[in-house]
């Protein structure tokens, strides 16, 4: 194919963890202009998009898979590869005076576990956390210090407070 008619990506690290597998090392592209914001797509945009599949790379050796999106229980990233986006990207920063936090325990399906942040914003008289996740894209941001694991809300069991 032409490179005249490629569309110009950037790599981002991730670790990917499937359904039934042991989490991995991949390489997510990301195209230079996001389709649902102004900016750089982010990797909650890659795996909130239409389609069924979307290509990674394995470190090292090159080799391109095809994911399937719904297989997909979380993709971990560093925070600034998610938080690009202007705006403040999907988690909203602390100075934001509309902004609701809780710390919450992720149980998933297969028995793993996350802990972590959870940040949004939802306009007055729909702010609890249960309309944030109850209207959320399919992956959702848990903040864990310096890395954000996108979350499938599809894989998730139970979400406990604290």
């Amino acid at each position: 194919m032409s490179e005249a008619y490629a569309v110009p990506k950037r790599s981002v690290e991730a670790d990917l963890k499937l359904l039934h597998q042991e989490p991995q090392a991949v390489l997510l592209h990301l195209a230079d202009r996001a389709a649902r914001h102004s900016g750089p797509e982010l990797p909650s945009d890659l795996l909130n998009a239409d389609g069924t599949f979307f290509p990674v790379t394995l470190p090292g050796g090159g080799e391109v898979r095809f994911v399937h999106r719904g297989s997909v229980v979380w993709a971990e990233v560093e925070a600034a590869d998610e938080e690009g986006a202007e705006g403040g990207g999907p988690l909203v920063g602390p100075a934001d005076p509309d902004a609701a936090e809780a710390s919450v325990l992720v149980l998933f399906e297969d028995g793993s576990r996350a802990a972590g942040k959870i940040r949004w914003t939802l306009p007055e008289g729909r702010r609890r956390l249960r309309d944030f996740l109850d209207a959320a894209d399919r992956f959702f941001p848990l903040g864990t210090g310096s890395r954000i694991r996108l979350v499938n809300r599809e894989c998730v069991s139970v979400i406990e407070l604290g």
